[in-house]
């Protein structure tokens, strides 16, 4: 029998662009960026790959826990 993969949904990331903007959610699709870190939409890490796969460089993100 194989074994599931287990998901640690327990830690919740920011993403945080190079202009030190916070994801804020997506609006028709595209990710929408707030200067304002109260806007911040924490995600699950395996939720986060569809941001910080486009361009590795230009995103990091933030445990939630540190933010």
């Amino acid at each position: 029998m194989r074994k599931k993969h287990q998901i640690d949904n327990t830690s919740m990331y920011v993403i945080m662009n190079k202009n030190g903007e916070v994801f804020a959610g997506l609006l028709s699709g595209y990710p929408q960026w707030s200067s304002d870190w109260s806007n911040a939409k924490p995600l699950y890490r395996e939720n986060t790959s569809f941001i910080c796969n486009s361009n590795p460089n230009q995103y990091e993100l933030i445990n939630e826990n540190e933010f």
